[in-house]
Parts: C-alpha cells; structure tokens; sequence
C-alpha cells in the first residue's frame, strides 16, 4: 500500500516501513516594496516520509558524520588540552 517517497518502491504492508525527515520540496518568489527595493526568497520544505530499506540506509549515510569533521573535532579537543596544560 505504501510507496517509497525517494524512489516510488512498492513497499509490502508486511514490510517494514522506515520514516526519515526527507526534502520534500521547495519555493521560491521575488518581492518588490513601494520604494522600490526588491528581494528574493526561497524556502527548502522538508518532512517524515515513508522510505524503502535502500533509500533509508542511504539517507542515514548521508547524515553520518564524516571523517573531516571527526579529524576536525580530534584537533579541537587537543587544542585545548594543550591550551589547558601549557597555561
């Protein structure tokens, strides 16, 4: 009864379903004021979907935190126990 939200799978009632807060859509409109200044806006719209196993482990790794940031934290943290000890 369920269709995948990311790639249109059928997905079996007896299956399970995996929910993950997805991109859903987006829009975007230009404004103008009576002096005559202009603006743009854009808005990224997301919501909980129903995702097949594939999509789910795909989204998941996407939202894993990569090694960058762990190398980046690593060297914070040792920045300020060298901080810590040498003052």
């Amino acid at each position: 009864m369920a269709n995948c939200h990311l790639c249109g799978t059928y997905i079996a009632p007896r299956e399970p379903h995996y929910r993950r807060e997805v991109y859903s859509g987006s829009s975007s409109g230009v404004g103008l004021s009576w002096r005559g200044n202009a603006w743009w806006t854009g808005r990224r719209y997301t919501g909980i979907r129903t995702l097949c196993l594939a999509c789910a482990q795909q989204v998941d790794a996407a939202r894993a935190p990569g090694p960058r940031l762990l190398v980046l934290l690593a060297f914070v943290v040792l920045g300020v126990l060298a901080f810590a000890l040498f003052h």
